[in-house]
């Protein structure tokens, strides 16, 4: 079993040296809930609700060689919010999420980044929805959790790259949940933190999902209080989750390192 350490730092930090940096402010109007992805050097976000709609399809284009933005070719589907996103090679797949109209959506779109272009593709198998968790892999796509109108989801999808096709994979082990992260380290996915809606509860748990058998297992907790809407990314031999919302509505500021197997050090890093 895989045994992640949480290295939550305070400035300064002895082990890793963290520092920020400001960069390029985003030239638009602020996104809430936007779909975000980088494909090679490049990040793009598009989609969220800017307070209204009207503009959200506009796909805005970071080029971190440059440090400047340019816009790129529209999204062409409904204006939404909370939608999933994977992203292989050239390629970019924007899954679902909640309409203007406050409706699930289960549409699946492709962007290609090298004609920027999008391609409406085959819709979602499952439930319409919004909020999941997603991670990409070489050869396939994995979308954990989300929530309808009524209900937080345990689903969890394969989406194989190379066939275009979903594969329907055994629950999360848990209570359903909206907003958690996901990070991989190899074919080992961890799937952290989110929050139900029935009841209204925020967890700080964390699952290891083997994409080679199929299995969950409990992992070590996240160190902190509950949190959902965190973003994780791969780091290292772990995990880097920064930020998030707590139950009481506050923000967190938190940079979380979760590493394999270190040690057993614990600090805390904020910003």
């Amino acid at each position: 079993m895989s045994r992640l350490i949480c290295l939550c730092f305070f400035i300064p930090a002895i082990i890793f040296a963290q520092t920020w940096q400001e960069l390029s402010p985003f030239p638009h109007y602020e996104r809430d809930d936007a779909v975000a992805f980088a494909i090679g050097k490049n990040g793009y976000i598009v989609t969220g609700n800017h307070n209204g709609f009207s503009e959200s399809n506009r796909l805005w284009v970071y080029h971190s060689e440059t440090n400047t933005w340019s816009e790129g070719s529209a999204f062409p589907g409904e204006p939404r919010q909370y939608a999933s996103t994977f992203t292989n090679g050239p390629f970019a797949y924007l899954i679902g999420g909640i309409s203007q109209n406050n409706l699930p959506l289960k549409d699946v779109y492709r962007y290609d980044s090298q004609s920027d272009s999008w391609e409406e593709l085959q819709s979602f198998p499952g439930v319409a929805h919004w909020s999941s968790a997603t991670v990409s892999l070489p050869q396939a796509g994995y979308l954990f959790g989300g929530t309808n109108q009524t209900s937080t989801l345990k689903q969890t999808w394969r989406y194989v790259f190379e066939t275009e096709t979903w594969e329907v994979l055994d629950s999360l082990p848990t209570i359903g949940k909206r907003d958690m992260f996901a990070f991989n380290r190899g074919n080992q996915i961890f799937i952290g933190g989110g929050f139900s809606i029935n009841p209204f509860t925020f967890y700080n748990e964390m699952l290891e999902y083997d994409t080679d058998n199929g299995l969950y297992q409990t992992v070590e907790s996240y160190p902190n209080e509950g949190i959902g809407y965190g973003t994780a990314s791969n780091f290292q031999q772990g995990g880097l989750v920064v930020g998030g919302y707590r139950i009481d509505g506050s923000f967190s500021n938190e940079v979380c390192i979760l590493m394999d197997s270190i040690g057993s050090l614990k600090m805390r890093f904020h910003h």
